[in-house]
């Protein structure tokens, strides 16, 4: 098969041979103790459930700066899509502080406090928040 992929050429060949043998030379490897500070999980935010889970009222937390005060200015930011993922990266970060794997409820809790404190970006069909809530995920 060598010969197939360098035909014509034995010195690619030999470096490719050279380059393979060198790859199956065996690797040993070190490992030290991690100490605990780096692997144990902080506490959770208070209010949060003890299982590393979202709190029962999650709070939405603030935005850029221009977002913010067009979000205050009940502007309908959601229909830009560069405003739009900026939510969402936000949100999902804030997500991030209390799981790293959010189940769909919890998505579904948040999207539901973005629309309770900002009531104008609800989408005008279906339950509301199902746009944001494909986003999140």
């Amino acid at each position: 098969m060598i010969a197939y992929l360098f035909s014509g050429s034995f010195k690619k060949q030999a470096k490719f041979n050279k380059f393979v043998r060198e790859l199956k030379d065996v690797v040993t490897l070190t490992l030290e103790p991690v100490p605990e500070e780096f692997y144990v999980q902080p506490l959770a935010a208070e209010g949060s459930e003890a299982n590393g889970r979202l709190p029962a009222v999650f709070v939405i937390p603030p935005f850029p700066r221009d977002l913010q005060t067009r979000l205050d200015n009940k502007e309908a930011c959601q229909k830009s899509s560069k405003d739009q993922h900026r939510l969402i990266r936000v949100l999902h970060e804030a997500m991030l502080e209390y799981t790293m794997y959010p189940t769909n409820a919890e998505y579904v809790q948040v999207v539901k406090a973005l629309i309770m404190k900002y009531p104008f970006l609800k989408d005008l069909e279906g339950n509301g928040y199902v746009s944001y809530n494909v986003l999140i995920q």
